[in-house]
């Protein structure tokens, strides 16, 4: 089964020094996807830009059971 986490080793191997911030939104699954897109797009930009390793710009890869896209 391919989850994020075999992603993020993927990535990891075939790119050394790539710097991967896995994002959960929510405790548990149904909390996920009972969740509002609005609000976890705000929620993932307020995480991203406090982040010090993304300061400087970033190319970002989602991965959504809703199929969104960043």
């Amino acid at each position: 089964m391919i989850n994020m986490d075999t992603i993020k080793k993927f990535v990891e191997k075939s790119i050394p020094g790539m710097y991967i911030l896995p994002l959960e939104i929510g405790k548990h699954m149904m909390q996920d996807v009972e969740n509002n897109v609005l609000n976890e797009s705000s929620e993932v930009c307020e995480l991203l830009a406090k982040n010090p390793e993304l300061q400087q710009g970033y190319i970002a890869i989602t991965f959504s059971k809703r199929l969104q896209l960043l």
